[in-house]
């Protein structure tokens, strides 16, 4: 009897915290961070763990989630700390307390000053806002306080149980000065990322032999592709995880030589390129 293709496994952030080692470095660099009650920013290729890394301080120092605040090239720095429906106060009248929504830091601040609690917050992709917010927040992550200008409410969080700030970038552009002074600096190397584990939790591969030699033979074949260099953006984790989906259910060998598998491992070289260009490097080198 053939083996049933396992199902991909939905994962969580929290079932991801709960399993996640983050590599010897960023460890350090994580525990550093702690010490000094400095921000953590976190650089590399997408897929490389820097949100994860957010979650599983989350779930190890406060035994819950991740506050999350999703960079826009539009975000001021207010938007970190609150909202404000000015239209909705406009039409309804009234204070403009009930109008104000507190977003992750803002949260973050307000549990450790009023309810002695720590959380960790993490600005995801903070290069994509406009050059001026890293720099007009220098003051609030400093001193983990802000104002509310509408209804000119303070808070500060209370140092024991001041926030754990994790910042990510794709460098996109580069960030103030200023602000790179005030945080603890690690690249995410891709090495460090532990392909194997997440390709075996992601596709039940443990209890299932057949399909586990075909992902881990794909793995070392992700690896040459990447290895051989030369591509423009080169495939990252989302992109291994779709291309061992798709090999998968095809049951596609990529260590087999006879023509249909070869055309069929041409076609799937498309979930791992990202331009026309990579996708002709990598036909040309592999397929």
């Amino acid at each position: 009897m053939s083996e049933t293709l396992p199902q991909v496994n939905r994962e969580t952030a929290r079932e991801r915290a709960e399993r996640y080692v983050p590599g010897p470095g960023l460890q350090a660099a994580a525990e550093v961070a702690l010490e000094l009650g400095l921000p953590l920013l976190l650089t590399g290729e997408p897929g490389t763990g820097k949100t994860d890394l957010a979650h599983y301080l989350a779930h190890r120092y406060t035994n819950g989630d991740a506050l999350v605040f999703h960079t826009k090239s539009t975000s001021v720095y207010t938007d970190l700390f609150y909202s404000y429906d000015a239209l909705g106060h406009y039409r309804a009248g009234g204070e403009a307390s009930g109008f104000i929504e507190l977003e992750a830091l803002g949260k973050a601040i307000q549990k450790a000053e009023q309810f002695e609690t720590r959380s960790v917050v993490l600005v995801d992709e903070i290069d994509k806002a406009p050059r001026d917010l890293p720099n007009d927040i220098l003051h609030e992550i400093e001193e983990m306080e802000f104002r509310i200008k509408e209804t000119k409410a303070s808070h500060k969080a209370d140092p024991k149980y001041q926030p754990i700030l994790i910042f990510t970038s794709n460098r996109e552009r580069d960030l103030p000065e200023a602000f790179l002074r005030r945080c603890v600096f690690y690249f995410i190397d891709f090495k460090e990322v532990p392909l194997e584990e997440i390709i075996l939790n992601r596709f039940q591969l443990k209890e299932r032999p057949a399909a586990k030699e075909l992902a881990e033979r794909a793995m070392k074949h992700f690896t040459s592709i990447r290895d051989a260099g030369k591509l423009e953006k080169p495939p990252a984790t989302a992109e291994l995880i779709a291309w061992v989906d798709y090999l998968l259910r095809k049951k596609i060998d990529t260590t087999a030589s006879d023509e249909k598998t070869r055309q069929a491992l041409a076609i799937s070289y498309s979930l791992l390129a990202k331009t026309d260009e990579d996708l002709k490097k990598i036909k040309k080198q592999f397929a």
